[in-house]
């Protein structure tokens, strides 16, 4: 062989590989936005994003299951029925807050499940589940908007909550309204946001807390069609 058909072998098999290499990535990425359209929510999710749309459209019947929780403080102590005491960082001063901001509230619409928004939560819940990790930032340094955008189109601002404990979806709704130790109240504010319309919800094992679960929110999300996306490869 020559040296021109040399090269030219050179730049047919490069040629190969790249196309090989895009076609793999395509696919994969193709595979991954096809499957934003097939998210079964478990019952846990369903009942986190249906206690969450009840505190958004009635808040008034979601202040009377904060004021439940008044008689179970002692100081900065709360000791519900059959659980083990849970130290806070502000005590009654937060709930009495949570219930005011609640009173305070107009009904909201309720949130719109997004499928791929959940895929979008989920990739954490994978990521720090077996792990025992916390927090909003994944491995990658990526958060939740970089997640969502495997998924779809994001519209507008977006907001996350994260939950760790083997807590029931209306507790883990009302220890979000009631966000002890965050001063912003940022959980709270993302579950009431007026300009958020649709949601994704993920829960799943934890090593370290039982159970995570994590709600995405966003002013809107188009989640990627598989008609779409069959056209793009």
């Amino acid at each position: 062989m020559n040296r021109s058909s040399f090269v030219s072998t050179l730049v047919l098999l490069s040629a190969c590989c790249l196309f090989l290499s895009t076609f793999i990535t395509n696919n994969v990425d193709a595979q991954q936005k096809i499957a934003a359209n097939s998210y079964n929510p478990s019952p846990l999710e369903n009942e986190v994003l249906a206690e969450i749309n009840l505190a958004r459209t009635r808040p008034q019947e979601y202040v009377a299951y904060l004021e439940q929780l008044r008689p179970y403080f002692k100081g900065k102590t709360l000791q519900l029925p059959g659980q083990p005491a849970s130290d806070t960082q502000e005590g009654i001063v937060a709930l009495d807050e949570a219930i005011n901001a609640l009173r305070a509230m107009k009904p909201q619409s309720p949130y719109n499940f997004s499928s791929g928004m959940s895929l979008g939560a989920n990739l954490l819940v994978k990521e720090q589940g077996l792990k025992g990790l916390t927090g909003h930032k994944g491995v990658d340094g990526g958060f939740c908007d970089q997640r969502l955008a495997r998924f779809g189109r994001i519209e507008g601002p977006v907001g996350e909550a994260l939950s760790y404990s083997a807590q029931t979806a209306r507790q883990r709704v009302l220890t979000w309204l009631v966000d002890d130790g965050f001063s912003t109240r940022g959980h709270r504010n993302s579950l009431l946001n007026s300009g958020y319309k649709v949601a994704g919800v993920s829960c799943g094992d934890h090593a370290r807390f039982s159970m995570m679960c994590v709600v995405d929110f966003a002013s809107g999300f188009s989640d990627t069609q598989a008609g779409n996306v069959a056209r793009s490869f």
